[in-house]
């Protein structure tokens, strides 16, 4: 079973063995834990190359058995939270997995978009050419389906399209 999942708080050690304690070490036979890397195209697994972990990021956490994974972390503080969406090279283009930062729900009208350091505009904005205008959520019954709505604790996936820096403000 494949569950995408975020972490809607921040932790004084970012570390996935610190984060994942109750787990670690990673168990092949039993679960694995990572993030898509676009840049690479392949999944970063701790401890080979995923060494911090981060709110506003995407993971997926993959088991054989039922399992439950506990965290702790200190809460996002609830005000504008950017991510940088990748890759950043001026050809790259793709799919960036993301996370939902706050302990609330975030709403995709209320996603930004911007490349460089130019002006935010609204994700949905027909006008907006740098990313895709929805938002996809992995459900087991329907597989990848538009959402509307950001929830916490859930990993999300969005078209990045321009080949700029491109940054994601909710």
């Amino acid at each position: 079973v494949f569950v995408p999942l975020s972490f809607p708080f921040v932790f004084s050690n970012d570390a996935p063995a610190t984060v994942l304690a109750s787990l670690f070490p990673p168990d092949p036979t039993r679960w694995r834990f990572g993030r898509w890397d676009p840049t690479f195209k392949h999944y970063d697994v701790p401890p080979d190359s995923l060494n911090h972990l981060s709110a506003g990021h995407g993971y997926w956490f993959a088991t054989k058995v039922a399992d439950t994974l506990d965290t702790s972390g200190a809460a996002n503080p609830e005000s504008d939270f950017t991510l940088s969406l990748t890759p950043v090279h001026a050809e790259s283009t793709g799919w960036n997995q993301i996370g939902q930062p706050f302990r609330f729900p975030a709403a995709v009208s209320a996603l930004r978009v911007r490349s460089g350091a130019g002006s935010f505009e609204s994700l949905i904005s027909p006008a907006q050419v740098r990313t895709g205008k929805q938002v996809f959520g992995w459900d087991p019954v329907n597989g990848y389906t538009a959402v509307t709505s950001l929830q916490p604790g859930r990993s999300y996936w969005v078209h990045k399209e321009s080949g700029a820096n491109i940054s994601l403000r909710y």
